[in-house]
């Protein structure tokens, strides 16, 4: 009977280990990776994501994106800390509106929906549900970061707040990828 016993403890054993090796194993090694000198970041990303960079954004967009005109999009952004605009973060209540970090953005009508408080690779967070105009609307979802007195946003932006939804899911098995270098 004890023979019996710790037989089917090591099968167990190993099925746990398999299946734990497997999961968190596939899921990092298809997926791609960005390293960004000039965000001081690198960050990975499925491969049915594609990703661009100009010289003010990092942007990933998922080519699966179940709308058909509008394809949902994570953005990283770096701006200063000026004014300690982050620290404004912390003080936005629910239903707040946000202050613009640029002059030249075209979103309007942003306010917070829900906001808490992560951290990214050990830096101090803070994510936000969004409503916003951005002439659309369009909804998204950020996380502010301080790192210095740098500020990044990474936003998630969907055409709609079940598009949103769906894409949060990765959006959130994206942000831990995040190192900053």
């Amino acid at each position: 009977m004890k023979k019996i016993f710790a037989i089917v403890f090591v099968l167990a054993v190993l099925i746990i280990a398999v299946l734990f090796f497997n999961f968190s194993s596939n899921k990092e090694e298809s997926w791609e990776q960005v390293k960004s000198e000039q965000f001081e970041l690198s960050i990975s990303y499925p491969p049915s994501w594609r990703q661009s960079e100009d010289q003010t954004l990092l942007s990933l967009v998922d080519t699966k994106s179940r709308t058909k005109d509008f394809k949902s999009y994570i953005r990283v952004s770096m701006r200063d800390n000026t004014g300690n605009i982050f620290g404004k973060f912390y003080a936005i209540p629910v239903g707040g509106e946000i202050a613009e970090l640029s002059e030249k953005s075209q979103v309007t009508n942003r306010s917070v929906v829900k906001g808490e408080y992560k951290t990214v690779d050990g830096q101090t967070g803070f994510a936000t549900v969004e409503d916003t105009v951005i002439p659309g609307p369009f909804y998204s979802e950020a996380i502010y970061v301080l790192r210095g007195e740098k500020i990044y946003i990474f936003r998630l932006t969907s055409e709609s707040r079940e598009e949103l939804e769906r894409e949060k899911g990765i959006f959130y098995k994206i942000i831990p990828t995040v190192d900053f270098l």
